[in-house]
């Protein structure tokens, strides 16, 4: 479940981020959003990022000596979702982008330019499971998403880039 306060009526909407695929739906936690109103006034949420959990029925050869096993296994989102607050009866919508894109992540920081047609993120942590402990990675990339043109843009500063940074914002 995710809050998220309208930029027009200063009311906050309780949301729950939950994806219907072909053959499930898929409820994501550790993402990140960012609102935006578009050219016809249309006030619209924009979430990327966040993982949920799966389990995976491993199958290994005699050799490695598993014959079935159930493994919870997280899967990133990389993929935007939109939500169109004026007509949210129409769901989550996901937002074709281009090829290139960052790899899916929690964590990170999700801030909207100020020109409100993009968004950048930054750091985040990239992590997987095993079994029940969770091992993990920083990250410090920065990414620009233009709305427009559904293009992810890689930004890659030149000198003085700070540590890999997570939950922060």
């Amino acid at each position: 479940m995710s809050r998220s306060c309208s930029l027009t009526t200063g009311a906050w909407i309780v949301l729950l981020l939950s994806v219907k695929s072909a053959s499930e739906s898929i409820q994501f936690t550790g993402h990140a959003q960012v609102s935006y109103h578009d050219l016809q006034g249309h006030e619209h949420i924009l979430v990327w990022g966040g993982y949920h959990l799966t389990e995976k029925f491993l199958h290994y050869d005699i050799n490695n000596q598993v014959d079935g096993l159930y493994h919870k296994h997280l899967e990133f989102n990389e993929e935007i979702y939109r939500l169109n607050l004026s007509n949210p009866s129409i769901g989550w919508i996901v937002v074709p982008t281009s090829s290139v894109r960052p790899r899916g992540r929690i964590f990170h920081s999700m801030s909207m330019s100020s020109d409100g047609d993009s968004f950048v993120i930054f750091g985040g942590t990239q992590c997987f499971r095993e079994d029940s402990f969770l091992f993990g990675y920083s990250l410090k990339d920065v990414w620009r998403f233009n709305i427009t043109n559904s293009a992810w843009t890689n930004i890659i500063p030149q000198d003085n880039f700070p540590d890999p940074f997570n939950q922060c914002s």
